[in-house]
């Protein structure tokens, strides 16, 4: 099923937690700021990779909108309210 790929892919890059885990290091001044940028970057994206799973595999239908496509737009452009 194409909608389990993007949760796959963000299950294996979840690196967060745990010893040895990506925010388990430490870094000098120098490399701080870019390792801070990048962990939350990766963070986002892993986010993100949940919602697209969850919405592309999604059964949601509302009364007003027929067949769901207009909620599942909403859900995906983050208007869903």
């Amino acid at each position: 099923m194409p909608s389990l790929q993007p949760l796959a892919a963000a299950q294996a890059a979840l690196v967060f937690g745990g010893l040895g885990s990506w925010n388990g290091v430490d870094f000098d001044e120098t490399n701080r700021g870019r390792y801070q940028e990048l962990s939350a970057r990766l963070h986002q994206l892993l986010n993100q990779a949940i919602v697209v799973a969850a919405n592309s595999s999604s059964t949601f239908r509302d009364a007003n909108s027929g067949d769901g496509s207009q909620n599942q737009n909403r859900i995906r452009h983050g208007t869903f309210t």
